[in-house]
């Protein structure tokens, strides 16, 4: 009599290539769609395999190499002391990114605050700055203050040597500034441009007091004055230097040439 029942194909462990004659009393797992050689698996040979790939953070999806079947793992239930843990564990986990970004915030905000107060006594002076610190509004002066470096970062985004480029330029075509070769991965180009505005626009109260000072300093005594019409003419004649420097950039590159490819000898 001939028997209708088919042997079972023998299983083969995809990890440790072991099969179950090896070792009859290993555990076995079938995780995930697959079919064949690679659908048995040794316990913990998978196991250990999950541990490399999440790196010991638990929480991270793996999914199996060939199918992308995501594998379900079961975890046994934590009592007493360890759920209690696990649970304020958890929650540190969700709050401490929420509570960073508001003691950043914070940190901008008082550091905006102290370089206002520090403008607002460079600008006027020492007295004058803080008469106006001690008589001023508080609620008032935490809004101004901050607003300073605020205000002075958004000037300095706009591109207004550009138009003031244009303006002096009287060639049709030309009229779009040359900046300079970026050097550099494009990330390091980026950061550069990034501090040199930022470094550029917190720079300018101390620029206009010193342009003042050295130009206005016999016409006008007062600090408020001779610091506006000093951060002017600082502007301006950056504004002048870099429309310059734009227009030499664009004439050398004009006159570029490539040249012969020599072999050497």
């Amino acid at each position: 009599m001939v028997s209708m029942t088919s042997e079972q194909p023998r299983r083969y462990c995809w990890v440790c290539f072991a099969s179950e004659d090896e070792d009859e009393e290993a555990a076995w797992v079938q995780p995930c769609r697959c079919r064949g050689s690679t659908r048995w698996v040794h316990q913990t040979c998978l196991q250990r395999w999950i541990d490399e790939k999440q790196g010991g953070q638990s929480g991270v999806r793996v999914t199996c190499p060939q199918c992308g079947t995501a594998y379900v793992l079961q975890w046994p239930p934590a009592g007493g002391a360890a759920a209690l843990l696990e649970l304020l564990d958890e929650g540190v986990g969700r709050t401490c990114p929420f509570l960073a970004g508001i003691l950043l915030l914070a940190s901008l905000y008082w550091s905006a605050v102290t370089y206002g107060a520090l403008t607002v006594l460079q600008v006027l002076g020492p007295r004058d700055g803080l008469l106006w610190l001690e008589q001023g509004d508080p609620l008032l002066v935490l809004v101004a203050l901050p607003s300073i470096p605020t205000a002075l970062l958004l000037g300095r985004a706009l591109p207004w040597d550009r138009c003031l480029h244009n303006l002096l330029s009287h060639q049709p075509g030309h009229n779009q500034v040359v900046e300079a070769e970026p050097v550099g991965p494009p990330a390091v180009t980026a950061a550069r441009g990034a501090s040199r505005l930022v470094l550029g626009a917190l720079a300018l109260p101390t620029a206009a007091t010193l342009t003042g000072r050295l130009l206005f300093r016999r016409l006008l005594p007062t600090g408020l004055t001779r610091t506006l019409l000093g951060g002017l003419v600082f502007i301006l004649l950056k504004g002048v230097l870099r429309a310059f420097l734009a227009r030499q950039r664009r004439q050398r590159r004009s006159r570029r040439k490539v040249l012969d490819f020599r072999t050497e000898l």
